[in-house]
């Protein structure tokens, strides 16, 4: 019968189908040893609705079906927690469990007949001053009469003060009397039941009484009431309604039901009852001395909860519930099991038509709207899971679509804060974390100061604890494996060379979740190679939708800020509405604000693209909603409406072609090369004039400026250019032709520089400059180095591979440097000499040259800061002596734990770990639980927070070694993140970019550095910056101006007066400083 559903389906489709097994459904590992297993399997899936005794028989359908018809792919399944999508015929199939029952006023009702009175007298009287055990059953293998004559064997021999106390009416039903196999079962039983009542029986008395036959419904009736103890050792039973006859005799009596654990009835039953292990003969007869003295209180106690349940689980309750159920699933035709129903085929995306769209739309003006996800997306699995930045390509790109005032750019990942911030928080783009929970708005560059928002309230993560073990149990048992704890989530990810193994563990994984897992506000999930744990209720469509509508509101008007709550609430209300998993469908989320998304859409174009679970599919159907046709009546696509290059959308998944997306792209590589093309039109877009602001003069056109900014001061220098590090081990091995010079011979070159800068490098020197091994200008770096303290920030350098791209893409000098993550500070020796100070005093000498050269290497990443912490934390456990504290290495993150360690240990290794932390890991936060402590990602820390750790520290170390008071850290580089050196240290920044930065010096490229450098040391030799610590007299030279303007240049002696003969005023710094002159 198992195949019939599909021969029927395939009869007729339009058929409402309904399929129950009476008896347990096998596990996978015997389904797995059938040759014609795919068969029954898709037979079954053909009904509309299966339907099973208990929840374990449903886990093993699910797993047999996720086995051997595998997940995935064409001809595969997708599990949901209501059912099974199937991928071959397009259809969701209802799993759910219909526990049978009885009609118990049945049986109440004949107890009250006369012919079942008389019987219950007859047999009062035979058994007086006898306890009885009643065991009804089949003569089949299953219900384990051999096992149950064992084990009332061994009690009698291990109890005999029972014999000729205790009788036991056993009842075998004659059942496949032909079949050789149940022939032998039946000879068994009766040399079992014949060698025990020889051993503890008497002429008076025997302990069994054996009937191999049926009885009538009356005596039946009869010997319920009268039984003591109801005796059910079965294998492996369906449901076994006898426990359920019974407990619906017995309200009077109150009897004690002793029910294999193997039995349906137990999951129903097993609170009231006293379960067994039918193998274990030792234990069955522990129990049944139990049950023969229970306590008539505890019986009562026992007996009420299992009456109270088959009152309300009847045979009329259970078939009207397994039909309402068929009539929901055949009405609804998108009947959801999970967020599966919806996915269709995906064409792939056709990339020319997204560019061209996208130079249509620079030209119409229309506001674009960029949706990318994270993993499989902008980076590839192997570099998240080693926990590396994205590649200097993608960020590049993504900042230069971020730039453009037309874009809004949302980047969602299922990953935390943290990690979220790591990779993209100095961008001004909006960040989505753990699959929706959390929303980052834009941050201004270079200020990482926008705060993390909770769309969901009152989450509860206390479920986490419970199921990291099982996490672990997983991990540690199928070889490549990895858990990532986040927050509020837990994922294992098995993208591993060993595919089908591993589907096997993570479909045991997540049936074993969402059982163990129970009434905690969760959802399970498995795709995309990853099995997820996650608050009920939260998706990337929900966290798009709340972020949509407070773009929508601000450029159409209405309620500022839309309620993310009241979006995850209509999500909700919706979801249960339907008994599917909670999704955030387009037209809740659309309509939960204040007016409809679609009709306050301003967004004329839009992209999406991302590798998604299907729980997040409605990432696409939310943006799907913006666009309503009212010609169509309907959201159509934009294959059905044709291509219309002025408002367009296209929906992308990644990675696979079942999705609500309407195209796809095959990998991470396919989704970079089509943000390198949109990059570079929309900076071919700003080079013809469509985007770019006006030009503004580099530091070299405004240094008289600059000039107000340094008399007088002792200057510092932080560099972080390309090419500083080369150049800076250049000047450690050439650095002493230049220490016997006279201070004043730094001026010797002023003459050409001025004719350099006045008429500006040509296209060739530019070249030889950018290629030269020490940076392009070595004398220059040596000698700035010689006159200033100077220290170089490190870098991890892209690798081979990525430079020859960028350099492939024409990206060298048009479009932003790459930058590597920060890896330590080099502070170079200083001085050579003492005499750049102008000291006579000899000891005062020796203590200002005591600056050595010195390295601070710095974690680059949250991966190498926590495996650095992992490391010391070992070493400083190991000198506490804390023998009985452990730390767990949890990939993401890792824990300290306390358990079984004394009080005063634990309070030692508290303050030692956090003291760790806070001073040596200040990207890591430790919070503390009852018996361990969590270290992992700060949240907070961003790139900003990196680079006021870099100047603090150097400066600190730069002036404490030097004996240095109020001095000027410069920073010439190309990290934005560095311009906080001026809210620090009321510091300067000239950054090194590609063109001006607001309210800041810059410099057009990397080749300007040297001139800069020439500047200087002029204005050093000239007595303009400090010598000695005391303001110079002289009056310094004119400065040489680049390309600026005739006007600065007349007006300049007017300014530059010595310092004696100047008013004291304080004169305006375009570098965001007040400077008294």
């Amino acid at each position: 019968l198992m195949l019939l559903p599909k021969y029927l389906r395939d009869a007729s489709p339009q058929l409402s189908i309904g399929w129950f097994l009476h008896t347990p459904f096998a596990t996978s590992e015997m389904y797995r040893t059938l040759p014609h297993r795919e068969e029954i399997l898709r037979g079954i899936l053909g009904a509309d609705l299966c339907g099973f005794h208990i929840y374990d028989y449903v886990r093993h359908f699910h797993t047999s079906c996720a086995r051997v018809l595998t997940i995935g792919g064409d001809q595969g399944i997708t599990e949901g927690n209501d059912g099974i999508f199937d991928h071959a015929s397009r259809r969701s199939i209802c799993v759910d469990t219909f526990p049978i029952g009885i009609e118990p006023h049945k049986f109440e009702e004949a107890l009250e007949t006369k012919a079942v009175k008389d019987k219950i007298i007859e047999m009062q009287r035979r058994f007086d001053g006898k306890k009885v055990l009643l065991g009804i059953d089949r003569l089949d293998y299953v219900k384990g009469l051999p096992h149950k004559l064992k084990a009332l064997e061994y009690f009698l021999k291990n109890y005999p003060q029972w014999r000729g106390k205790v009788v036991l009416l056993q009842i075998a039903v004659p059942s496949r009397t032909e079949v050789p196999g149940y022939q032998k079962l039946r000879s068994n039983v009766h040399r079992l039941v014949s060698r025990i009542n020889g051993t503890y029986g008497s002429l008076d008395d025997v302990p069994i009484h054996y009937l191999d036959q049926s009885m009538g419904f009356n005596e039946l009736c009869a010997l319920y009431f009268r039984a003591d103890v109801m005796f059910v050792t079965s294998l492996r039973d369906g449901m076994n309604l006898v426990s359920f006859e019974f407990i619906a005799c017995q309200k009077k009596r109150c009897g004690v039901l002793v029910l294999s654990e193997f039995a349906g009835a137990a999951q129903a039953l097993g609170a009231g009852a006293l379960l067994i292990n039918p193998y274990n003969t030792d234990d069955v007869a522990v129990t049944l001395h139990q049950a023969l003295n229970m306590p008539q209180k505890e019986r009562e106690d026992r007996f009420m909860y299992m009456h109270a349940h088959i009152l309300s689980h009847t045979s009329q309750e259970w078939a009207e519930q397994f039909v309402a159920s068929l009539r929901h699933a055949r009405q609804t035709s998108n009947y959801d099991a999970g967020p599966f129903s919806e996915l269709s085929e995906a064409k792939q995306l056709p990339t020319h038509n997204v560019v061209a769209s996208y130079k249509a739309s620079e030209n119409s003006g229309g506001a674009r709207l960029i949706v990318l996800g994270l993993m499989g997306t902008l980076i590839d699995y192997d570099s998240f899971m080693n926990m590396e930045p994205l590649l200097p390509s993608v960020r590049r790109n993504l900042a230069t679509l971020a730039l453009v005032p037309n874009n809004t750019v949302v980047v969602c990942s299922g990953r935390e804060r943290a990690l979220m911030n790591e990779w993209l928080g100095d961008l001004p783009i909006w960040l989505v974390a753990e699959n929706g929970l959390f929303i980052r708005p834009p941050t201004e560059t270079g200020d990482g100061a926008a705060a993390w928002e909770m769309l969901k309230d009152d989450i509860d993560n206390s479920w986490m604890d419970p199921l990291k073990s099982i996490f672990k149990y997983f991990e540690a048992r199928t070889p490549g494996t990895v858990t990532e704890m986040q927050e509020y989530t837990m994922t294992w990810h098995f993208n591993v060379d060993n595919d089908d193994f591993a589907e096997v563990q993570a479909g045991n994984l997540q049936t074993h979740l969402t059982k163990v897992s129970g009434r905690a506000p969760v959802e399970v999930g498995l795709d995309m190679k990853r099995v997820e744990v996650r608050p009920y209720g939260v998706s990337k469509g929900a966290a798009l939708a709340a972020i949509l509508d407070r773009l929508l509101c601000t450029r159409g008007g209405g309620s500022r800020f839309a309620s993310a709550n009241s979006l995850y609430a209509a999500s909700e209300s919706s979801s249960e509405s339907s008994s599917a998993l909670p999704m955030a469908s387009s037209t809740a989320l659309a309509h939960a604000a204040d007016g409809s998304l679609g009709e306050r859409n301003h967004f004329k174009w839009v992209l999406c693209v991302g590798e998604v679970m299907a729980r997040d599919e409605d990432l696409f159907t939310t943006l799907q909603g913006l666009f309503d046709y009212e010609d169509a009546g309907v959201n159509t696509s934009v294959s059905e409406r044709g291509f219309d290059a002025s408002n367009s959308l296209f929906t992308c998944c990644v990675a696979k072609t079942l999705s609500q997306a309407e195209y796809y792209l095959e990998d991470f590589n396919a989704t970079a090369g089509l943000l390198d093309l949109l990059a570079h039109v929309t900076h071919d877009a700003a080079q013809l004039g469509g985007s770019m602001s006006p030009q503004q003069p580099s530091v070299l056109e405004r240094l008289p400026q600059l000039l107000r900014a340094l008399v007088g001061k002792q200057l510092l220098f932080l560099l972080d250019y390309e090419g500083c590090e080369t150049a800076a081990e250049g000047s450690l091995r050439d650095s002493h032709a230049f220490n016997e010079r006279d201070d004043d011979a730094a001026s010797s070159n002023s003459g050409s520089f001025r004719r350099e800068s006045s008429a500006g490098p040509n296209r060739a020197s530019r070249s030889s400059l950018a290629s030269h091994p020490l940076g392009g200008f070595p004398s220059e770096f040596i000698k700035l180095v010689t006159l200033y303290p100077t220290a170089v920030v490190t870098r991890q350098t892209a690798a081979p591979e990525e430079r020859e791209g960028r350099s492939e893409s024409g990206g060298g000098d048009s479009l932003p440097r790459d930058l590597g993550e920060i890896s330590g500070v080099r502070i170079l020796p200083f001085p050579r000499t003492s005499s750049q100070f102008g000291s006579r005093n000899t000891e005062d000498k020796d203590r200002r040259a005591t600056l050595q050269e010195q390295t601070i290497d710095y974690e680059a990443s949250y991966g190498v800061a926590l495996e650095s912490c992992n490391a010391k934390l070992t070493e400083k456990l190991k000198e506490i002596g804390a023998q009985h504290v452990t730390i767990e290495d949890n990939n993401f993150s890792m824990s300290v734990v306390l358990r079984g360690a004394s009080d005063e240990e634990q309070t030692i290794v508290r303050e030692a770990v956090l003291e760790m932390v806070r001073t040596e890991f200040p990207m890591l936060r430790c919070t503390e639980g009852r018996q361990a402590l969590e270290v992992r990602p700060d949240v907070d820390w961003n790139r900003a927070k990196a680079a006021k750790a870099v100047i603090e520290t150097v400066v600190e170390r730069m002036t404490e070694a030097l004996g240095l008071r109020g001095v000027l850290p410069i920073y010439i580089g190309q990290d934005e993140a560095f311009r906080n050196i001026r809210e620090v240290h009321d510091g300067i920044d000239i950054l090194v970019t590609g063109g001006p930065a607001a309210q800041s010096y810059f410099l057009r490229d990397v080749s300007q550095v040297g001139q800069l450098f020439r500047w200087l040391t002029e204005q050093h030799g000239a007595g303009v910056t400090v010598r000695g610590g005391k303001l110079s007299r002289r009056q310094p030279p004119m400065p040489v101006l680049g390309a600026g303007s005739k006007h600065e240049a007349r007006d300049w002696h007017s300014r530059a007066l010595p310092a004696r003969a100047q008013p004291r005023h304080v004169a305006p710094d375009m570098s965001g400083n007040r400077h008294s002159q």
